[in-house]
């Protein structure tokens, strides 16, 4: 049973031992309303109220945290919102008094923002061996020797 269906029960049977005790009945009578008020409290149709009872209760109190917690959240951003207001209406105001006292030329303050600093990339392992690098370099420049020859053999004409 969640608390607020044991507070409820408490109310009940606080209630009715109070209406019992201001009725002033006799013993047998007294003894007969408390049967039937124990056997009402321990029947499905008191049960089932007090399972409403105690959802809707917990449903209402799971609502009220929801609204606190948003009501908390507006005030926190209409706080916000109010000290940019105050800051740029100061501003506004120094600004003015600078310019009236003659002061051409006032400075406002403007709020920087630094970035953090991009963290410096890997160095790449390269897969190629030292002498598979020199056999690279050496085939390419035999390649572009050879276009340059074929470039001078066009160049010339034969005559024989």
């Amino acid at each position: 049973m969640h608390y607020a269906g044991v507070l409820y029960l408490v109310d009940v049977l606080r209630e009715q031992t109070v209406r019992i005790a201001e009725m002033k009945l006799g013993q047998s009578e007294r003894t007969k309303a408390v049967k039937l008020t124990l056997e009402y409290l321990e029947g499905p149709e008191f049960s089932n109220s007090l399972d409403a009872i105690m959802q809707e209760t917990v449903t209402v109190y799971d609502e009220l945290k929801d609204e606190v917690k948003k009501h908390l959240a507006s005030w926190k951003k209409r706080l916000a919102s109010y000290g940019k207001i105050y800051e740029e209406a100061s501003t506004v105001k120094s600004t003015t008094k600078a310019l009236m006292s003659g002061e051409p030329e006032y400075k406002k303050l403007i709020q920087v923002e630094t970035l953090p600093e991009l963290p410096e990339l890997p160095q790449l392992e390269t897969s190629i061996s030292s002498s598979a690098r020199t056999e690279n370099t050496n085939r390419m420049e035999s390649h572009a020797n050879n276009a340059k020859r074929d470039v001078n053999n066009q160049g010339s004409v034969d005559t024989d």
